[in-house]
């Protein structure tokens, strides 16, 4: 009896230490995959709220936070693949738009439009 628990164990062993390197580098999903299913599933940015967020997170990035407070309320509207993301500012000459993709996240467009001096 102690001798087949002593086979048992010694077979448990050989098969975890198997197992353990076969999987020492699992395999990694491409990055196509991994898009392809974001996309199957309405994309990564799937709210107005987190294309908000990520708007006002690229352009406090390049202007500041100065500006990113000039423009709220931001609004986000959907549009086909797409958020479109605006300021609304006191001064209509002045407004912040941000496209992002919804399968991605990328930004597809950014315009901050000035007044004329």
């Amino acid at each position: 009896m102690r001798r087949l628990v002593n086979v048992l164990v010694l077979l448990t062993s050989l098969l975890v230490w198997e197992f353990a390197v076969s999987q020492e580098t699992p395999p990694k999903p491409t990055d196509i995959s991994i898009l392809m299913l974001y996309q199957m599933r309405g994309g990564i940015v799937r709210s107005e709220a987190t294309a908000v967020q990520i708007a006002k997170a690229i352009l406090e990035g390049l202007y500041g936070q100065e500006l990113v407070k000039s423009q709220e309320p931001f609004v986000a509207s959907e549009e086909k693949d797409r958020w479109i993301v605006r300021g609304s500012p006191d001064d209509p000459g002045f407004a912040a738009v941000v496209v992002i993709s919804k399968a991605d996240a990328s930004i597809v467009d950014l315009d901050v439009r000035t007044p004329l001096q």
